[in-house]
């Protein structure tokens, strides 16, 4: 259906695509409940999606080869570099681009024909492919979480707002309110969170509240997303609404319930208001938020750059640098401290391993590393919440560390059961 880069040849694509589908026939033989999902050979990383009945998207990268000295021979040999590409990092962003793809399009196999979902894969996966950089990539994008803003002097405005336009009309099913990339607010349930804001934040908007379009036309979304239906706000005073018809962006929200929605989103600067509203009215929740929204939005702004500052300065004494994640809810919350371009390629490597040796032994509870040249790293477990911790002190022992841990258990999280 789709293949990147399209000018590869044509005998290459079919033996690439003829090794990934017969690996998910042969691992199908042994567990047909449990799809292949990586497979590493000397080479080339393969990660694997089968998000549909005998529909693949698979993800090839090239392994990073390290020149080792042998001892012996003293001549230099090839090596396969484990920690270039971290397993769960790809799968991450496979998961991601299935997500998207549904966001946009619904189910692939409710697509009409073949050339439709030709074209969709086309246009939804090229533009997500020149998002992938491993090099930005972090702990936090395996995660897949949603970053929420403490903001609880705003938060009831905010929420006040949203209510009173929801209820003034049937159009508009759920909303997400977002500062500065953050959620603020929302009605949807988490996992359909995280995909709306992924796509606003990641797709439509720049992490410093610019639009990345501005002609009324998406420039990062090519056919059949040739619009997207909002309307935007840079300047503190002054607001309009194009006269001419307003176009609409379907969008897919339930996974049980493929009804498409439609999306309208109202931009001021860093604020951002995301309105699912049902087919069909995308005009009249247009008008319907032109009554309200352009009053408040200025002044909402101003109030959660306020409070953005002063989160900013509460922060800035973390005294150790930690990561906490919720996976109820996908909420997550990190350190001022912690710059993850500055965690060495080790950290990064043992925090995935960490997270995933977890998923994978629900007994598993606490963890120590103590690494050569970072010290020692630490994660906990309790129920659904995760907690990891990267110490720059030299601890001696294991024992030093858990009794560190259980001081910062005080002192971060005393309202949440975080005990083992």
């Amino acid at each position: 259906m789709y293949y990147f880069p399209p000018n590869t040849d044509l005998n290459q694509q079919c033996t690439k695509v003829g090794l990934a589908s017969a690996l998910g026939g042969f691992t199908r033989t042994f567990s047909p409940e449990h799809p292949i999902s990586l497979c590493v050979t000397k080479n080339l990383t393969y990660s694997l999606l089968n998000p549909e009945h005998n529909l693949w998207i698979v993800l090839t990268v090239k392994n990073a080869i390290d020149k080792k000295l042998n001892k012996e021979k003293k001549l230099p040999y090839p090596e396969y570099n484990e920690r270039h590409f971290e397993d769960c990092l790809l799968g991450s962003f496979v998961r991601r681009a299935y997500n998207m793809f549904y966001l946009l399009n619904g189910k692939m196999r409710s697509l009409p024909d073949v050339d439709t979902l030709r074209s969709r894969c086309l246009s939804c996966f090229s533009n997500l492919i020149n998002h992938f950089n491993t090099q930005t990539l972090s702990f936090v994008d395996t995660l897949d979480v949603v970053e929420f803003m403490p903001c609880e002097s705003v938060y009831l405005d905010v929420h006040q707002c949203v209510r009173t336009v929801s209820s003034s009309s049937g159009p508009i099913y759920h909303s997400l309110v977002t500062y500065d990339g953050m959620v603020i607010d929302t009605t949807l349930p988490p996992q359909q969170t995280q995909k709306l804001h992924i796509f606003v934040t990641k797709f439509i908007f720049l992490p410093d509240g610019a639009s990345k379009r501005h002609d009324g036309v998406s420039n990062n979304l090519s056919s059949p997303i040739s619009s997207l239906s909002f309307w935007d706000e840079q300047q503190s005073e002054g607001f309009s609404i194009p006269s001419s018809t307003i176009p609409e962006l379907k969008v897919y929200i339930n996974e049980n319930d493929e009804t498409p929605y439609e999306l309208v989103m109202f931009h001021h600067k860093k604020l951002c208001f995301a309105f699912v509203v049902k087919a069909g009215h995308t005009q009249q929740a247009h008008v319907l938020l032109s009554n309200h929204l352009p009053v408040v939005a200025s002044t909402l702004s101003t109030q959660l750059t306020e409070v953005s500052n002063q989160n900013l300065n509460a922060h800035q004494e973390d005294s150790h640098k930690f990561i906490y994640f919720n996976s109820l809810n996908l909420s997550i919350r990190t350190s001022s401290r912690l710059k993850w371009a500055q965690l060495s390629e080790s950290v990064r490597y043992i925090l995935n391993r960490m997270h995933s040796d977890f998923m994978k032994m629900p007994d598993l509870v606490e963890v120590s590393v103590k690494t050569t040249a970072d010290g020692w790293l630490a994660g906990r477990r309790n129920g659904q919440r995760y907690f990891y911790i990267i110490f720059d002190q030299k601890f001696s022992n294991s024992i030093e560390v858990h009794e560190e841990i259980e001081k910062m258990d005080k002192e971060y999280f005393n309202n949440i059961f975080m005990t083992v």
